[in-house]
């Protein structure tokens, strides 16, 4: 018996061999995405069976079940709790063990990445994720793994120096350009907030942090900030990437009107500063007519975008010269864009409590009119707010 089994094993060891010998190399990528497409699959089918009770059923299309309308909420509980105890992780690991922020950052944000690539792909927004935060983002991890940490050689301060400059310029503000929002119960609006503060974070400790200058952990004295350092490498590296960009965008994106880009989000969303500032300047060079809207399939409107990005980044850069050399106006800069962050998430609870406030009484007041008036109203009244007060104080309802 054992013998039959070594032998089986022995030749389905062969199998597998010669199977593996057969596959040519430029099948390994489509083998490596039908693995994560099954995955992705499989994780949903789950999480289907999790909360409809059915693998093939959609939880948008079961939005009028009360069970379903309860699992919502109390996932949206969840992950609020988890947001905000991630934000207290991220505020203890900066006051208290600078050291542990980079290792955080590289097992928190592949996490977050991969959820929004999936979540993105089924809506066709995965091109948002070659925007140029992504890259800096990258750029700003694998310098600080790369890089000896208590002394930098010239290459590493300068690519140091390109981070920051630009994790504190143009990503941070970002923030407040794009309007992003703390809303602790959204993981993609959490992930679009780290997104653009991780960065900032982690060149700050190694810029400013003593700690972890005595450990070793960051260089302790840097060369000034030269005006090469400043503007000239980081748009060097701004435009290498806008290269590629453009090559992606007109290779692969304009060929899909299905798609959605960082431009075309932004000329539907008409109520965003930036659309505003966009379109208005669209319409003084002539690229538009006066009232006329921003159409983002027009070649000409692709290249006043990509302008607009140009001196968007230069405009950003020109302050960060005090940002380096004043450790001071950097701290008062992050809590500054961190707070504006906190108020739009703050803005977006209190705009849907007030709408499932504002209902409540609207269904109070039409319960009242078709009650007819009896000595006993006062009584109906007080169970009817006993009844509803539980509904006025649960969590957030996924479908707001």
């Amino acid at each position: 018996m054992t013998k039959i089994m070594a032998d089986s094993m022995s030749q389905n060891g062969l199998t597998w061999v010669g199977q593996l010998q057969t596959v040519h190399a430029s099948e390994i990528p489509q083998m490596i995405k039908d693995v994560q497409v099954r995955l992705h699959k499989s994780i949903l089918r789950q999480w289907r069976q999790t909360i409809t009770g059915d693998p093939d059923k959609r939880i948008r299309d079961s939005m009028d079940d009360k069970e379903v309308q309860t699992m919502v909420k109390q996932v949206d509980a969840f992950r609020f709790a988890m947001g905000v105890f991630l934000t207290m992780l991220v505020e203890y690991i900066v006051l208290s063990k600078p050291e542990y922020l980079a290792p955080f950052a590289y097992c928190l944000m592949p996490t977050l990445f991969i959820h929004r690539f999936y979540s993105y792909r089924q809506i066709k927004e995965q091109f948002f994720m070659i925007d140029f935060c992504y890259f800096l983002n990258l750029s700003t991890y694998l310098q600080t793994m790369l890089c000896p940490n208590d002394k930098y050689s010239e290459e590493c301060e300068v690519w140091f120096k390109s981070n920051f400059v630009l994790a504190m310029g143009p990503i941070s503000f970002a923030i407040v350009a794009w309007q992003n929002s703390l809303v602790f119960h959204s993981i993609d609006k959490v992930t679009s907030f780290a997104l653009h503060m991780m960065p900032p974070l982690l060149c700050y400790l190694t810029r400013w942090n003593t700690s972890l200058q005595d450990a070793g952990l960051a260089a302790k004295h840097m060369n000034p900030l030269t005006f090469q350092e400043q503007f000239v490498y980081p748009m060097t590296f701004y435009l290498a990437w806008q290269l590629l960009y453009s090559y992606i965008q007109f290779t692969i994106i304009e060929k899909d009107k299905t798609l959605i880009t960082s431009l075309r989000h932004l000329a539907k969303d008409h109520k965003n500063p930036s659309t505003k500032m966009g379109t208005k300047l669209a319409a003084r060079l002539g690229f538009i007519e006066d009232g006329e809207t921003l159409d983002p399939y027009k070649p000409s409107i692709i290249v006043m975008f990509t302008l607009f990005q140009f001196f968007y980044m230069i405009v950003c850069l020109i302050g960060t010269r005090l940002l380096f050399n004043y450790e001071f106006i950097n701290a008062i800069s992050l809590i500054l864009i961190t707070a504006m962050a906190v108020w739009n998430g703050g803005s977006y609870y209190i705009q849907i409590f007030s709408r499932r406030y504002n209902a409540k009484f609207l269904a109070e007041k039409a319960h009242n009119n078709a009650t007819p008036p009896s000595s006993n109203s006062t009584d109906t009244e007080e169970k009817q707010v006993e009844k509803e007060t539980p509904a006025s104080s649960s969590s957030t309802d996924k479908s707001e």
